[in-house]
C-alpha cells in the first residue's frame, strides 16, 4: 500500500505516491526515456488498458521511467506498483501530461 503526499500543481490537488519518489531517485539518472501515461477515470476499460500498457512499457529495450497520472481521484488497481500520481479533479489528457511534466 502506497503512502501519498499532497501538493498543488497549477491549482490541481495532486497526491504523489512514495513509490514515485523512490523510483525517481533510483531510476531517473540512468533512464533513456520517460513515458507519461494519462489514465482517464471515465474509461470503463481503463484497467485492461493499463495492464496492457504496463506490460508494453516493461518490455522495452531502452531503460524507461514511466509516470502514470490518474485523474478524478481514481485509485490504481491493487496490482499496480509503478510510479504514479493521483489528481482529485477530472483532467484532459493535456492537463495530465502537464502535471507529469511538472
Amino acid at each position: 500500500m502506497s503512502t501519498y503526499y499532497s501538493q498543488s500543481v497549477d491549482d490541481v490537488s495532486v497526491k504523489v505516491s512514495d513509490s514515485f519518489y523512490a523510483a525517481l531517485k533510483e531510476h531517473l539518472p540512468t533512464t533513456d526515456v520517460t513515458v507519461f501515461c494519462a489514465v482517464w477515470s471515465g474509461d470503463p476499460d481503463r484497467e485492461r488498458l493499463l495492464e496492457t500498457h504496463v506490460r508494453s512499457v516493461l518490455r522495452q529495450t531502452q531503460k524507461v521511467f514511466p509516470l502514470y497520472v490518474f485523474d478524478g481521484a481514481d485509485q490504481p488497481p491493487s496490482w499496480f506498483d509503478l510510479p504514479h500520481v493521483i489528481c482529485d479533479s477530472p483532467l484532459s489528457i493535456y492537463q495530465a501530461w502537464n502535471i507529469a511534466v511538472q
